[in-house]
This record gives structure tokens, C-alpha cells and sequence, in this order.
């Protein structure tokens, strides 16, 4: 039978406990048994550590001592769960957590120990009370995530009502096509939309829309202009576009359509992808190190006469061969080692590197294609989603904690 010197007084909202200073244990009562819950029991000392943990302030009525039971219930059956299901947490996730709160209540690390020592508790047993409230919203997430979903449409909602400064601040070239809705119908409006999309350019978008052979047409050219100085009625298709989709939509008997040939953020979060090929030479117990040099300076040669890198490895590449090739996807500067970053921060396209060790071998890396892509627009609709799915999960919790504690074992003592 399991007897933890220590509990934690649960908090049903928001997924999280209340973590404060902790109040010195009556011995006396060290042993005896309130609860049984499953195979694990609940002390009566738990039980007056976590009514000290009460908020006491004015007009904050502690919360009767039956109910505080109950509580400590439900956190012990929902952690019986992890045990059983294995959600554990790591040092990593402990030691976050702990920042996180420190930061939120201003204390350093010395000043939360200070706290804790006049409670008579230790930093460790601090730490075990923050890995009890990660492991139980880890687990939540782990039960529950399967059944919160959260929609592309309840994410544009969102950032339609709730505009973060960001985005409204945004700066937007655009083509605008308007034309009155018995000159258009739906089918046309579709095509024009598939045969703009690869467009990229507002003259080969305006030129294109000009050439149709629709009467009344206008075009309007944007360029440089804030989200809130646009026609209001783009407002609610632009703050959920990026840089080169097409959106159409019907307003007061006209068809409007909207190419986005470029959207700036102020202080974007920009990601540079590179891609690019490889060769290397490894050492082995056949090929040591001075062979593998003498062999990457030749293959060097034969790269700076035009040989491709892919025909040098069909030729070189045989069983025996430590020559290897390697040419992938698209690479944030941030996943590549910091050799190989140092060596492609200097290449333009089309280009390569001299010979440089790394890794037990010899490598040369050529530069194929590099892009930026602004994640700003992203990073907000993965914001907006973790918040939407975050409030799904606190409704959707106190029905799940009803259906595993029908399912365990809980025997009041008091």
C-alpha cells in the first residue's frame, strides 16, 4: 500500500493546481486513513496540509471540508490513472513548469526556497507537486485530445472578432476584381480562381483579369495599404489570408475577387528553408583519414568542371565505397548541425562549398534553392487553436473525471 507524505490540492479550472507555500504537517495525525482510493489511501495530514492552502482572503469563504475531500479524491483517482496508463513527466517539463510560476509570482529561485523552508518543505517536495499537475494535464490531453476538435472556420471566426495587433498592422499589395453578379456566375468565378493562383505578380494577375471578356469589370491595384485602410468589406477575407491565395465573395449584387500578391507583418516571424545536395567521403579501417582527403579534393575537382553530384556517386558508389550522397527536402538553418550551417550561410544558389571535415569524414554541400517563409499568419491560427481547444477541454472535463470515478474504488473515512 502506497503512503505519500504529500498531496496537492486540485484546482478544476483551467487544468492546472494551486501551487503555494506549504504549511507544517501535525505528526500526530500523520497516520491516520480519510480515504481509500483504488489501492492508494489519502491521509488525514494531506488532508489539513490542502485545507491550509485554501485561499483566506476577504469575502473567500474556505471550501467545506467534505468538499475539499472530494477533491483530493478526484486528483488521486485521475493520478492512479497516469500510473496505470504510464504518463509520466520529464525533468525538462518539471524544471519549465517551476520558471513558469516563479516567473509568475516574481520570485527568484532563493526567495521560493526561503518560502518553502519556513513551510518546513524542500525545493524536491515543491518539484513533486509541479510533477503531479503536469502528469494530470498530460494526461487530460493524452484521454481527451481524440474528442476536442476544433474547426479551419471556428479559427477564422476567431481571428475575425479578436484581430491580434499584428495582423491588423499588416501591409498588403493586392489585385481586386469587381464585376456585377449577372455578368459572373459561380463557374467562372472558380475557373478565374484556379488560373490565378500560380500568379505572383500584380501586373501579370492585372493583366490577366483585363483580358476577360466580361462587360463592367473593374480592377483595383493596392499597394502598401494597412488592413484598416482597405473597404471594410475585405476586412474579414484578408486578416485570414497569406501572400498569393485568391478568395472570392458576393457583397450587394457584385462579385468581388481578392489575389494577395504580398502580405508584410511588423516584427514577422521569418523561417529561411535551404535545400540542398551532398557528398562525403567517411574514414574507415579500408579509407583512413588521408586517403578520404586526397579523395573529397578530386571529387572537388570534378564538381568545380561541371560534374553533377549525382553522377559523381552512380560512378564512385559501390559497396566498398565510402563515398555517400545525400539530397533532401527543405531544411531550417536551425535542424542542420553547426558545421554544415557555417558552410551553407555562404553559398547562393547553384553553388558549393570547398571540402570541409565533419563527422568522421570529408563533405561537400551545394546550395540548390533557399527561401523565406513569413510563419506569422501560422503562428496566430496555432494560437488561437490551442486557445479554442483549451476551453473545449475544460468543459469537456468534468464529464470525463464522472466517468472514471464511477470506475474506481473510494471509501470515505470521514
Amino acid at each position: 500500500m502506497k503512503y505519500p507524505k504529500y498531496s496537492m490540492f486540485l484546482v478544476l479550472m483551467g487544468c492546472s493546481l494551486l501551487i503555494d507555500s506549504f504549511m507544517n504537517i501535525d505528526s500526530a495525525h500523520a497516520d491516520e486513513i480519510v480515504a481509500v482510493v483504488n489501492k492508494n489511501v489519502i491521509l488525514k495530514s494531506e488532508l489539513d496540509a490542502a485545507y491550509k492552502l485554501l485561499p483566506s482572503g476577504r469575502g473567500a469563504p474556505k471550501l467545506p471540508i467534505d468538499k475539499l475531500l472530494d477533491e483530493l479524491i478526484t486528483q488521486r483517482i485521475q493520478l492512479d490513472l497516469a500510473d496505470r496508463l504510464g504518463v509520466y513527466v520529464s525533468d525538462a517539463e518539471v524544471g519549465a513548469r517551476a520558471n513558469q510560476i516563479l516567473r509568475g509570482q516574481k520570485l527568484t529561485k532563493s526567495q521560493q526556497l526561503r518560502r518553502l523552508r519556513r513551510a518546513g518543505l524542500t525545493y524536491a517536495d515543491w518539484l513533486e507537486q509541479i510533477s503531479d499537475s503536469v502528469r494530470l494535464r498530460n494526461l487530460q490531453f493524452q484521454q481527451l485530445s481524440s474528442y476536442i476538435k476544433v474547426n479551419e472556420n471556428e479559427i477564422d471566426n476567431a481571428l475575425v472578432t479578436n484581430t491580434p495587433a499584428q495582423l491588423k498592422a499588416a501591409s498588403y499589395n493586392l489585385v481586386h476584381l469587381v464585376v456585377s453578379e449577372k455578368n459572373m456566375t459561380p463557374n467562372k468565378l472558380q475557373e478565374l480562381y484556379i488560373e490565378l493562383e500560380p500568379k505572383n505578380s500584380i501586373g501579370a494577375v492585372e493583366k490577366h483579369l483585363l483580358k476577360l471578356n466580361v462587360p463592367d469589370i473593374n480592377v483595383n491595384v493596392f499597394r502598401g495599404r494597412s488592413l484598416i485602410s482597405l473597404p471594410d468589406i475585405f476586412y474579414s477575407r484578408l486578416v485570414i489570408m497569406e501572400k498569393g491565395e485568391v478568395s472570392y465573395f458576393k457583397n450587394d449584387g457584385f462579385w468581388h475577387l481578392i489575389k494577395v500578391i504580398d502580405v508584410k507583418y511588423p516584427k514577422a516571424d521569418i523561417l529561411v528553408e535551404y535545400k540542398m545536395h551532398s557528398i562525403s567521403l567517411q574514414s574507415s579501417i579500408v579509407y583512413d583519414q588521408e586517403r578520404v582527403r586526397v579523395g573529397i579534393n578530386d571529387l572537388y575537382k570534378e564538381v568545380q568542371s561541371g560534374a553533377e553530384f549525382k553522377d559523381l556517386a552512380n560512378i564512385y558508389f559501390d559497396q566498398s565505397s565510402p563515398l555517400q550522397e545525400f539530397f533532401g527536402n527543405w531544411f531550417a538553418i536551425e535542424q542542420l548541425p553547426r558545421v554544415i550551417k557555417r558552410e551553407l550561410v555562404k553559398l547562393k544558389p547553384g553553388s558549393f562549398s570547398k571540402p570541409f571535415p565533419y563527422d568522421g569524414g570529408w563533405h561537400i554541400i551545394r546550395l540548390d534553392e533557399k527561401r523565406a517563409n513569413d510563419r506569422t499568419l501560422q503562428k496566430w491560427r496555432n494560437n488561437i487553436y490551442q486557445q479554442l481547444a483549451n476551453r473545449k477541454l475544460v468543459i469537456t472535463i468534468p464529464f470525463w473525471i464522472s466517468d472514471i470515478s464511477s470506475r474506481a474504488y473510494v471509501e470515505k473515512r470521514i
